[in-house]
């Protein structure tokens, strides 16, 4: 009972919003256009099934590659921060070293 009034009141809700931001002109006329291109392509691709499969293939395709693009530029940074990690770690083991022999000089005096 519960999960149907969840669902209903999303319903209803979307049903609500959608029509509540079609007052706005330049909000309608946008959907108007973006209706027209996707009727046009829905034609096209019904037509010439396999420029679908191509699209979607080029898409597929360039989807992939912006991933790899990101994933690589993760790992860059990703090895230059270990990079930076390793620098931070030897300048703290120079300074744990000066501040012994300072307390070694401390002691002796």
């Amino acid at each position: 009972m519960g999960k149907q009034n969840l669902c209903k009141g999303m319903l209803i809700g979307a049903i609500v919003g959608g029509a509540a931001t079609l007052l706005d002109h330049d909000t309608r006329q946008y959907v108007k256009t973006k209706s027209q291109s996707a009727r046009v392509a829905c034609r096209s691709y019904a037509v010439q099934p396999s420029l679908a499969i191509h699209h979607l293939r080029q898409n597929y395709d360039d989807v992939i590659s912006r991933l790899s693009s990101g994933a690589e530029d993760a790992l860059g940074a990703l090895n230059k921060l270990e990079e930076l990690l390793d620098k931070v770690s030897e300048l703290d083991n120079q300074v744990d070293q000066e501040v012994k022999k300072i307390d070694e000089q401390q002691n002796v005096s």
